[in-house]
């Protein structure tokens, strides 16, 4: 788990569960950058 060695069991379990959470995350920020464009249009 320490280590940050790359195995094709760990890829698969990584692209499982990390994967996901990375994609969610990802979306959360492009969804909360085109709220901030928004905002920043309207108010100009």
């Amino acid at each position: 788990m320490g280590k940050k060695s790359i195995n094709l069991s760990s890829f698969s379990n990584f692209s499982q569960n990390e994967f996901v959470l990375l994609a969610f995350i990802l979306a959360m920020f492009i969804v909360a950058s085109i709220l901030t464009l928004m905002t920043i249009l309207i108010s100009a």
